[in-house]
């Protein structure tokens, strides 16, 4: 029994947790939702008995307008009081006053928010976790030997704090960090790389290493190009988030399977969806929401079981109600189902069949939807749709555990209409992770890079400003006013950064590691390579300048062309030609259009190949009157002896039909049917 004892207490595995993490109270403290409402609570309050200085604090009286314009300007103030709570600070501190003093008025109403956002935390029982974490700072320590800080190059300064009280209380705090011999003082007492130290420091980086990209697709192709070349494990880098999208489509285009540490937006999951867009639905009931919750297989499938309808049959009844009548909401559609209307003469019996089909579709399925968009809580929808699924199973799971705990909060009960808001905000926030199997490519960001054991790596992304990051702006804290706060700034950003590069480098071999940089992001906005990569030997700054602001070569290029088929087009009619013996004539325009070039001028003005324009959604006036100048020019040289009513109003509805054909093609946009059915009333 007592060597049983003893190799527990030997081996038993240490806690591992992230800096901020550690610093929580074992306690329950308030979700991100309670903070949230807490502070729309305070704001509302604010707002019906404004403050001095509230209106310099909030100028624009629009983000204090409705539940979510609300939620979100509670959001913004969560983030700062993290930010802030990372340097063991909170709107009403001293520090800030001192150090904000140029800015006093707006800390002082926001100081006074503050207190008001506490108390309604009070009433209801909760513990704001920068608060606790806070009081941690100072508090005892029992059974607790030894601290390890391993390899945090950006501790935040509450971390430090608390692991100098637990030095005073006899516990052993050790500090692990790389530190190369070119630079032995480059770190203080906790890690952090120093700014002044790092701020020329060289990382030994080779031009061979930095490769230079058109655009994220290219960049892409070329890390999995030299990934592919790995014998062992293999891991991309992604110093710019926005690069996850076209490398995950990169590696499954090329069967690979790329996995996301950091997980995916739990938003972009059916169940979710399904959730958003019913909360839109019962907000403001428009076809065009039912339309898009049709898309949703699950939704799909409990709605048109009730109704008695296939799915495709649904999508037709909503885009047949969109189109020919041009419904917009529910009750429009209603109303419409409902009014009786005259037959048409000239309808088809198979177009008639095909229409009252999915008109007794939509009225099948508007049944069904309309009452439950009264009944049916939206906490309650995802759990109705997938029933007979798991209800604590992957991305309904979440979104279950997300209802739930925003219908928990005791805050809602001052604040009701604040649920629906909410809840979209938790699904917003929550991400849902997965799990990595062998094979798998890592697609992380930097400061997981140093962790990865993989033998080959790409970092992909070095960018300005996103490698190393920066602020740029920030409505109440400045990048100047951060450093002397004790929150990161973008000099103590770009030296960690600096140190990662070097870390990362130094540690796999030349062939094994580098570098890539797109010149245009996905939106075409052309980008500047970090400034980490010209971190180089003097000798070297040319070559590596001349090599970042060259022109990228693409990893694929274009198919070669080649002339295998001809034109086989009339020759051109002469400039000027005789009919019935005058001389025609054209406009100056056209005749610069001609001297430009005959071939175009040809193609344009007797061909009419440019008259086709699939992209066109709506005529103008100028557009309109032409068309309907055109078709009643044709009528006349074509026709002009018929007499007959029905003959000439059959000829000139063809006539309008074709020209409407040439000009927008066989599927027009809804406006454009709408102006074709007003030229046919002309």
């Amino acid at each position: 029994s007592a060597a049983s004892d003893v190799y527990k207490r030997q081996v038993l595995s240490p806690s591992f947790l992230q800096p901020m993490a550690a610093l929580l109270p074992k306690t329950a403290t308030a979700t991100r939702t309670d903070r949230e409402l807490a502070w729309g609570l305070a704001l509302k309050a604010a707002k019906a008995s404004p403050p001095d200085g509230f209106d310099v604090l909030f100028p624009r009286p629009e983000v204090l307008e409705g539940d979510h314009a609300l939620l979100g300007t509670a959001s913004l103030i969560c983030d700062l009081c993290d930010l802030l709570g990372e340097a063991s600070l909170n709107p009403s501190s001293k520090k800030i006053r001192e150090v904000c003093a140029e800015d006093e008025d707006r800390w002082s109403a926001l100081g006074s928010l503050y207190l008001s956002y506490k108390r309604v935390m009070e009433a209801h029982g909760l513990t704001d976790p920068n608060e606790a974490r806070a009081a941690t700072i100072s508090s005892p320590v029992k059974d607790l030997e030894r601290v390890v800080i391993a390899c945090i190059p950006d501790l935040p300064v509450a971390a430090s704090l608390r692991a100098r009280e637990l030095e005073k209380q006899g516990v052993r705090v050790e500090v692990l960090v790389w530190v190369p011999e070119s630079l032995p003082h480059g770190f203080d007492d906790w890690g952090r790389p120093r700014p002044e130290a790092w701020e020329k420091a060289l990382i030994p980086l080779t031009g061979s290493q930095i490769v230079l990209a058109k655009d994220p697709a290219d960049e892409a192709a070329k890390a999995i190009d030299f990934l592919a070349g790995a014998g062992g494990s293999h891991a991309a880098i992604l110093g710019d988030a926005s690069l996850t999208s076209p490398f995950q489509a990169a590696f499954l285009e090329r069967e690979g399977r790329p996995f996301l540490p950091e997980g995916l937006p739990l938003g972009h999951t059916e169940p979710a969806t399904v959730l958003s867009e019913w909360i839109n639905l019962r907000r403001e009931p428009r076809l065009r929401t039912l339309r898009r919750l049709l898309e949703c297989p699950g939704f799909a499938g409990w709605a048109c079981r009730k109704a008695g309808i296939s799915q495709s049959l649904a999508l037709e009844a909503c885009d047949h109600l969109a189109m020919s009548p041009l419904v917009e909401s529910l009750d429009q559609a209603a109303g419409f189902l409902d009014a009786e209307r005259p037959e048409d003469p000239e309808e088809r019996p198979i177009a008639r069949e095909a229409r009252v089909r999915r008109e007794e579709a939509a009225r099948s399925l508007l049944n069904v939807v309309v009452p439950a968009c009264d009944d049916i809580d939206p906490k309650d929808i995802p759990g109705l749709v997938w029933h007979d699924a798991p209800q604590d199973f992957g991305s309904l799971g979440d979104v279950l555990e997300s209802c739930s705990l925003v219908a928990g909060s005791s805050l809602l009960a001052d604040w009701s209409t604040a649920s629906d808001a909410a809840l979209l905000r938790a699904l917003a926030r929550k991400r849902v992770f997965g799990s990595s199997s062998e094979g798998d490519t890592e697609l992380s960001g930097l400061l997981e890079a140093p962790w990865s054991e993989a033998s080959r790596m790409a970092l992909c992304g070095c960018a300005e400003g996103m490698i190393p990051s920066s602020v740029d702006s920030h409505p109440f804290l400045p990048d100047g006013l951060r450093g002397k706060l004790g929150i990161a700034d973008n000099a103590s950003r770009r030296a960690r950064d600096a140190y990662l590069l070097a870390c990362l480098a130094r540690v796999r071999s030349p062939e094994n590691f580098r570098c890539s940089f797109a010149k245009f992001g996905a939106d075409g906005t052309p980008a500047i390579p970090s400034g980490l990569l010209l971190r180089c030997p003097g000798k070297d700054l040319p070559e590596r300048v001349t090599k970042l602001f060259a022109k990228p070569t693409a990893s694929s290029s274009r198919p070669g062309r080649s002339a295998e088929w001809f034109w086989d087009l009339p020759e051109p009619s002469p400039l000027r030609e005789k009919k019935d013996g005058v001389s025609a004539k054209i406009s100056p325009t056209d005749f610069s259009v001609y001297l430009a070039c005959p071939f175009r001028f040809y193609l344009k003005k007797r061909l009419w190949v440019d008259g086709f324009d699939p992209g066109v959604r709506e005529m103008d006036a100028l557009q309109f009157g032409d068309m309907i100048h055109r078709v009643l020019e044709r009528f006349g040289k074509e026709h002009a002896g018929q007499g007959n009513e029905h003959q000439i109003r059959n000829t000139v509805h063809d006539f309008l039909k074709e020209e409407i054909y040439r000009r927008f093609g066989p599927d027009p946009s809804p406006v454009i049917r709408v102006q074709t059915e007003a030229a046919r009333v002309r």
